[in-house]
């Protein structure tokens, strides 16, 4: 039998409500998840949470980074 006996498990706050989160939250939970989780949805979603309070573009020059390969 195989057991899995150790795992990574990463807690964030509700992420369908990001809107609660202060901006320099949003900036570094994008952050961590980018660089030390690849999680590269999650942090798009933060950017984009970011942008729609903010009004500024860093979801879509996230995404253009990501698809140039050059993050």
């Amino acid at each position: 039998m195989r057991q899995q006996i150790w795992s990574d498990a990463i807690y964030v706050r509700d992420w369908m409500a990001l809107d609660v989160l202060q901006d320099e939250e949003l900036k570094k939970y994008a952050f961590l998840m980018d660089s030390c989780y690849g999680s590269y949805d999650l942090a798009h979603a933060m950017l984009a949470s970011l942008d729609a309070s903010r009004g500024t573009d860093y979801a879509p020059r996230y995404l253009q980074m990501i698809a140039a390969g050059e993050r």
